[in-house]
């Protein structure tokens, strides 16, 4: 499997994930998810376990610019 498959599969097992995304050039992964099912939190915490990735939060103050 794919590092992204790996880390868009894990994403998407989570309740309440409905698309991920990994840009390996930027470094990022895009999870759209519904608040009222999931936490932010277990998405950064926990959604990967299991995988050889780790995940931080990016505020919008501190994306990078395009």
């Amino acid at each position: 499997m794919s590092c992204a498959k790996a880390v868009v599969t894990a994403y998407k097992k989570c309740a309440g994930v409905t698309d991920a995304t990994v840009d390996f050039a930027k470094s990022t992964a895009t999870v759209t998810y519904d608040p009222t099912k999931v936490k932010e939190e277990t998405l950064v915490t926990e959604a990967l376990k299991g995988t050889r990735f780790a995940a931080s939060k990016i505020d919008d103050k501190d994306k990078k610019p395009n």
